[in-house]
């Protein structure tokens, strides 16, 4: 092995040893051999002190993250938005530069993992907000303007409010009633607005995951007749195998 300054050698990455996924690791060993002689005594302690402290750090931390990693998965869950979440943490001042670096995170097989390990944490630690905000959004997702009103070429009339479910009236946003008085007579305007079915949705898509490059290309490859699905024993968490969709709606 070649001992030099950190930055100028990077050891093989080791499973057993994951401390030596580290660009100082030679310098140390340099040091600690006794290869660098002319560097002093108390700069010698402060690193090895500091290198010791960083593998305490990676050992503390199965997923194998980085502190800036695991704040980019905790921004990104509340906001939902890669770039901001990528500029919050790393500081960034290109907003371009933010987006492709947070999209290649998201690309990330360990970085969707822990995404899934905080959200299901998430659900287990505020289970009934959670559920309830899923619902509401869920209801608005979901609505169908025909369960407010019916309409055909005759025109179009609202339903009984006292008739419609509790789902169907959480998806509205308002109902304007407007008359108007002339002298020929009272003429009666109804209207009705439901909340963005489109914003619901994209919230959803976002929540579980659906707009990410990586299930994005999961998606892809079912078109294949390929699934990529969790497995424990594989070092990225993944494993490929033959996809066989359970109904007609897998398929399409």
């Amino acid at each position: 092995m070649d001992y030099c300054l950190p930055g100028l050698y990077r050891p093989p990455l080791s499973e057993s040893k994951p401390w030596q996924d580290n660009s100082y690791y030679s310098f140390y060993l340099a040091i600690k051999k006794g290869f660098i002689s002319h560097v002093s005594h108390g700069y010698k302690k402060g690193f090895i002190y500091t290198f010791y402290t960083a593998i305490k750090k990676r050992m503390r931390n199965p997923s194998k993250l980085t502190d800036q990693q695991q704040q980019f998965c905790h921004a990104y869950l509340r906001t939902f938005n890669g770039t901001d979440a990528y500029q919050s943490v790393y500081r960034s001042k290109s907003r371009n530069g933010a987006g492709a670096a947070a999209s290649e995170l998201l690309r990330n097989p360990k970085i969707q993992r822990h995404l899934s390990e905080l959200r299901e944490r998430i659900s287990n630690r505020s289970e009934a907000t959670l559920e309830r905000t899923l619902a509401e959004i869920s209801r608005v997702a979901f609505a169908d303007i025909t369960d407010v009103l019916s309409f055909s070429d005759r025109g179009l009339s609202l339903k009984d409010s006292d008739n419609l479910a509790d789902d169907v009236t959480a998806a509205i946003e308002s109902v304007t009633i407007h008359e108007t008085v002339t002298e020929n007579g009272t003429t009666r305007k109804q209207s009705v607005k439901l909340h963005n079915k489109m914003t619901a949705l994209g919230y959803l898509a976002d929540y579980f995951g659906l707009r990410d490059d990586f299930n994005k290309a999961r998606a892809t490859l079912k078109r294949y007749g390929l699934a990529v699905v969790p497995d424990a024993e594989s070092d990225i968490g993944w494993k490929i195998e033959a996809y066989h969709p359970s109904n007609a709606a897998d398929a399409a």
